[in-house]
């Protein structure tokens, strides 16, 4: 992937300080997307364009500092919304804060991304959005972490950030935790209609030998002002074969938390400039009513690596989640 630097510039705070670096890049994507939502079912045009500012630098006594900001969903003249993290590195790990991911999510990741648009549509959440209920939309292929990624997947629009994560590897072994100040906004800055969350943290850590790694995570939120407390635990297990990836997890919620367990697969395999792609996952919540979204999610997908940054992709996904239908698209993606 070609790394374009648009702009370095040194800042100079006082004799002997190391210079930082600054440079712009960011993605692109282009193409058409089907909707098989009901009610929904059509081709559109999809397209969108981000921009990322990285910072970089370096302490005297070798620590490495820096930021990252990324201007968001800039699919239209009138988007805004940005995301960033600030951190500092060393022998002792990395501490990010700002827009960062949970424990648990930051060690083991997702299930493979199908489709140049990521197919969100197909995912549990989107059932809910569809009828009007205000509750955030967990991807297709979307791993449900309790915490981090502003609040997790547990509440309507819930905000927990700037949160901080701390991640170190050392050998064998790679650990993480994360907590967030415990604010109480909501969608958009405003206040929770479902009450505030006191804290959130999470903790997690792997152990790799050879081409396989096995890990655990814990996730837990403290509830307050009427929110009940909320916990989960997660087991990941990765293997590489050549050129073939595996990733295999099993979550299981605790006390309020609405999702009673979760396990899911997903396969990448490379052939020279094509990589296929695809994952399966099943969801079951501790409730019943619309909001439950219990089911199974699918899908399989493919890239052709143009060279240059430039690729095309396309996926197709699916569930039996009620108010769900198949969803596809086939577009290119491009990487400055």
């Amino acid at each position: 992937m070609k790394k374009v630097l648009f702009a370095t510039t040194a800042l100079v705070l006082s004799a002997g300080v190391a210079a930082a670096e600054v440079s712009t890049g960011g993605t692109a994507r282009m193409g058409v997307a089907y909707n098989g939502n009901d009610g929904v079912k059509d081709w559109n045009f999809s397209s969108r364009i981000r921009v990322k500012f990285t910072l970089s630098g370096q302490t005297d006594g070798g620590l490495e500092f820096g930021a990252s900001l990324r201007a968001d969903q800039a699919n239209t003249a009138n988007s805004t919304g940005a995301a960033g993290a600030a951190y500092i590195s060393g022998a002792f790990g990395k501490v990010s804060m700002g827009d960062t991911v949970g424990a648990s999510e930051a060690l083991f990741g997702d299930l493979p991304e199908v489709g140049y648009t990521d197919l969100d549509g197909a995912g549990f959440g989107a059932a809910a959005m569809h009828l009007g209920q205000n509750r955030p939309n967990l991807g297709a292929n979307e791993i449900p972490y309790l915490t981090g990624d502003d609040g997790g997947t547990q509440f309507d629009g819930y905000n927990s950030g700037p949160n901080v994560l701390y991640t170190g590897t050392f050998g064998a072994y790679s650990i993480a935790a994360s907590m967030s100040d415990g604010k109480d906004t909501g969608r958009e800055g405003q206040k929770s209609p479902n009450g505030s969350v006191d804290q959130e943290a999470a903790i997690a850590a792997a152990y790799t030998f050879g081409n396989y790694t096995v890990g655990a995570g814990y996730e837990f939120i403290s509830g307050a002002n009427g929110m009940e407390d909320k916990s989960q635990a997660e087991l990941v297990g990765t293997a590489a074969f050549g050129n073939t990836s595996v990733k295999a997890y099993y979550a299981k919620g605790g006390k309020a938390n609405t999702l009673d367990q979760g396990y899911g697969l997903g396969v990448t395999s490379v052939f020279g400039a094509t990589t296929v792609l695809g994952y399966v996952q099943h969801i079951e919540n501790s409730f019943d009513g619309p909001m439950s979204q219990d089911g199974t999610t699918y899908g399989i997908g493919a890239a052709y690596d143009l060279g240059g940054g430039a690729s095309v992709v396309g996926g197709v996904a699916d569930s039996d989640i009620d108010g769900t239908g198949t969803q596809a698209d086939l577009g290119m993606k491009f990487s400055f």
